[in-house]
């Protein structure tokens, strides 16, 4: 998850469901798209708890990122990267992906899943 992922309302099964997925696509990748940090000062440089990424994990055209949102476990803005970071995916890639994370969000929505369920 990227922007608001601290603050953002998931569901309860949110690590098994990543865990199920997973399972799901034993070759899945791993695409870095902003990776941050550190933190703490340039002290923290060479320590790599003091760093975050936000990736999508992909095996073909499944995207367990997407598929998280469509089923309501997270909104769509928690797939967004926050405004100044620097993407390492092109940005054509990282527009086509927020039009579909909307789209997943909608259906989500519309079908009263997971978060959105109330």
């Amino acid at each position: 998850m990227g922007n608001g992922m601290m603050l953002a309302p998931t569901t309860t099964d949110i690590e098994q469901r990543v865990a199920d997925w997973v399972a799901r696509h034993p070759s899945a990748r791993v695409l870095p798209v902003v990776t941050n940090g550190p933190w703490d000062g340039p002290w923290e440089e060479d320590n790599p708890r003091s760093r975050w990424s936000y990736v999508w994990l992909k095996d073909g055209e499944s995207c367990l990122n997407l598929e998280l949102v469509r089923d309501g476990v997270c909104p769509g803005r928690t797939m967004t990267a926050c405004e100044g970071d620097s993407l390492q995916v092109p940005e054509a890639d990282y527009d086509a992906f927020l039009q579909k994370a909307w789209k997943a969000e909608q259906e989500a929505i519309g079908a009263k899943r997971g978060v959105w369920a109330k």
